[in-house]
């Protein structure tokens, strides 16, 4: 906990002028203070006094008060909060939509190395979108990280400042600009980025939350990141158990938001059993998040990328991707009514953006980033305007319901909102097939019905399963719908089997 100095009390640090506060829901005010003294809390229209609130600090030292939940529109406010003759006020504030965004590198990767830089910049000039980045308040004590953590870094900038937009997340920033003309242009749009490069889904995790998953607890375990050395390895491992968590969560505890983004995964791909350890801790994750964010306990919407295509092999994972993409798709299954999954394989898997690929050292652009992050942000936003706001057809990407074996060949029904076809007009790619020997090898697929593919290979007779897309790299796979959403990667059964790889 933050130890106050000269002043009598310090609201938290999310709190900020340019900030945007979630419509329709309970304005939370909260910080710390000396016992005993009364915080106020005023919101203001230009200088006319619209609510007031007012609560004692505990003896503990933490004060939390609530003002009622507003309409969103592009009305400007003031929130000044006082204490014992000490007074802050915060100046340009709207209430509208708020999206917290999470995950690693790629959620974090910013607008500066993206695709479509020059035109983003050039449309940008909206006060009306904004965005919030709450960053690690790196300290060399070691404990730091072991412990929940008022103090933050945060801060928050507007869609009309070009050179405040090179720095934030590529991703989030298409998502409330689409967003917000797909809604209509009703409300201010803004994102808190809590994200962290390279870090694990578990970081994000508390103690109680790790406590309750027994297998994810046991492949930590197994990593020689035993209990003893949690918060042991210095305050700068992002990676530390439960470190952002502490650093990244509990500073903005108690804010309102809309729902959740997240695109994060490579830190926890690999063998079956991280894939299979990862769907009940997203899941517990979302729980959590819905929990310090959302309000009366109601279930957060979240709308998940799936990761892009990588050679996982020099991670000692052949079948990483796919298998990590299996769960993805089986979260999604667990929770059809708060949950949406983006498939994004088909997107081009270039990696330097031109125009400055000699500004910066090789390094600095790394094959597991895709720089076409806009089409990302893009199709969480449709998948928003369906979960959210409950516009138009179900954002459901197409994914197998039965197989069926027929002479030499499987006949595959999908679950799909709109007949299938291929996404650029060609022959179907990215089917593989085996026989009883387990061993899988390209096929053929051809559409039989709106909804129906029959797969086969003259090299199997008689075909047992059929995989698509099952491969860390599968820039071919091209199964889609008529509105472009790409089929879920998938197999029909996990018996052992040899999967063909593509020549590197």
């Amino acid at each position: 906990m933050t130890k106050l100095q000269n002043n009598v009390f310090q609201p938290a640090f999310i709190f900020s002028n340019g900030m945007v506060l979630q419509r329709d829901k309970k304005i939370p005010i909260w910080g710390i203070g000396k016992a005993g003294m009364t915080v106020q809390a005023t919101l203001l229209q230009d200088d006319r006094v619209l609510e007031t609130q007012s609560t004692q600090v505990k003896e503990e030292g933490t004060f939390y008060l609530e003002l009622s939940g507003r309409c969103g529109s592009f009305i400007c406010y003031s929130l000044v909060l006082e204490c014992q003759g000490e007074k802050i006020s915060y100046q340009d504030v709207l209430i509208g939509e708020v999206y917290l965004a999470a995950g690693q590198s790629n959620m974090e990767f910013p607008i500066l190395f993206s695709q479509n830089r020059k035109e983003l910049l050039e449309q940008a000039n909206n006060s009306n979108l904004r965005f919030c980045r709450v960053y690690r308040n790196v300290s060399t004590e070691v404990p730091r990280m072991k412990e929940p953590q008022f103090e933050a870094t945060v801060v928050w900038g507007r869609g009309d400042s070009a050179s405040a937009l090179d720095s934030i997340s590529a991703v989030a920033y298409s998502f409330i600009f689409h967003l917000y003309q797909m809604t209509g242009e009703k409300w201010p749009i803004a994102f808190v980025d809590i994200s962290q490069g390279g870090a694990r889904l578990e970081t994000f995790l508390s103690r109680s939350q790790i406590d309750a998953l027994p297998l994810l607890h046991k492949i930590i375990s197994e990593e020689n990141r035993e209990e003893d050395h949690w918060g042991t390895h210095g305050a700068d491992n992002y990676n530390e158990i439960m470190g952002m968590y502490h650093e990244r969560v509990c500073p903005i505890e108690h804010i309102k938001v809309k729902g959740i983004l997240w695109y994060q995964g490579e830190g926890n791909l690999g063998t079956q059993e991280k894939s299979d350890a990862y769907v009940p801790a997203f899941e517990e994750l979302c729980r959590g998040f819905s929990r310090y964010f959302g309000d009366n306990e109601e279930e957060l919407p979240v709308i998940y990328a799936m990761l892009a295509p990588y050679d996982y092999s020099e991670w000692n994972a052949e079948l990483g991707l796919p298998l990590f993409w299996e769960a993805q798709h089986q979260i999604a299954l667990n929770n059809p009514d708060t949950m949406r999954e983006i498939p994004i394989y088909d997107l081009t898997l270039e990696y330097v953006p031109p125009e400055i690929a000699n500004d910066y050292p090789p390094e600095t652009f790394h094959p597991i980033h895709p720089i076409c992050k806009f089409p990302v942000g893009k199709r969480m936003a449709e998948a928003a305007m369906e979960l959210v706001y409950h516009v138009g057809m179900k954002y459901m990407p197409p994914f197998p319901v039965s197989y069926e074996v027929a002479s030499d060949r499987v006949k595959v029904t999908f679950s799909a909102i709109s007949q299938l076809k291929s996404l650029d007009g060609e022959k179907l790619q990215g089917f593989c097939i085996c026989g009883e020997d387990r061993r899988f090898v390209p096929a053929e697929a051809e559409l039989c019905g709106e909804k129906e593919i029959a797969v086969y290979s003259a090299e199997v007779k008689h075909p047992v399963a059929v995989t698509y897309a099952f491969q860390n790299l599968n820039h071919g796979s091209n199964l889609c719908d008529n509105e472009g959403r790409m089929a879920v990667p998938f197999r029909s059964d996990r018996a052992a089997s040899e999967y063909f790889l593509p020549e590197k």
